[in-house]
């Protein structure tokens, strides 16, 4: 955090507790929002990390980036002027990313998926309201069964799988930019051996607490 605000002395740098992240849900975006969220299991922080990233780049617009995820440069070399929405995909030069990314049911996508450690997006944008539409909606209607558990049903529900499909399917309509941000010293992983006392990927537990199908009648 230190190295980022000293990097970026005209960016203004805010960091969420789990509080935080509950009072920001509900006041922005109501009841409905929240309720989703805490239908996550609370097993999944990645999940919750997820669903609250999205949601505060779409209400605050700006630079998302995870906790042990940092950046050599500042974030004017990533970003230009006229920038909106920036994506970037992994980069299979680079040994230790090789086919990261790689999943089954993005196949059709030149590259693999867009990771979500660094989210770059302009407030109000029309294709971060798709990515949040589309991930609640997931999360209404998981089930084990089709989504999975642990990290598959993390990364087919609020991760990057279902943000790649949405962004992917929408690259013709928005004003996206694309840009190999590994090049320019953003680091997903500028903190090393992180330890957590829960590892999401290796739950068996759904995904999802007391979900219930959108239209059910008692």
């Amino acid at each position: 955090m230190k190295s980022l605000q000293t990097l970026n002395k005209d960016w203004e740098y805010k960091y969420y507790s789990e509080k935080d992240r509950l009072d920001f849900i509900y006041a922005y975006f109501g009841w409905d929002a929240l309720s989703a969220y805490l239908r996550l299991n609370r097993l999944y922080g990645a999940a919750q990390a997820d669903f609250f990233r999205y949601l505060c780049l779409y209400q605050h617009g700006g630079v998302y980036l995870d906790m042990k995820s940092g950046s050599t440069e500042p974030l004017s070399s990533v970003l230009q002027d006229d920038d909106h929405f920036v994506i970037s995909q992994w980069d299979w030069s680079i040994p230790e990313y090789f086919e990261w990314g790689k999943k089954a049911e993005i196949s059709h996508i030149e590259g693999g998926e867009y990771p979500i450690w660094c989210l770059i997006c302009a407030p109000g944008h029309p294709l971060m309201a798709k990515v949040i539409n589309q991930m609640i909606a997931n999360i209404f209607f998981y089930t084990p069964d089709l989504h999975g558990i642990g990290s598959v049903a993390t990364l087919k529900v609020t991760g990057p799988i279902v943000f790649t499909r949405v962004v992917f399917n929408n690259l013709s309509k928005y004003d996206i930019r694309k840009k190999n941000i590994l090049e320019k010293g953003l680091n997903p992983h500028m903190v090393k051996n992180v330890l957590r006392e829960v590892q999401y990927h290796e739950q068996v537990l759904p995904l999802v607490i007391q979900s219930s199908r959108i239209g059910d009648t008692e």
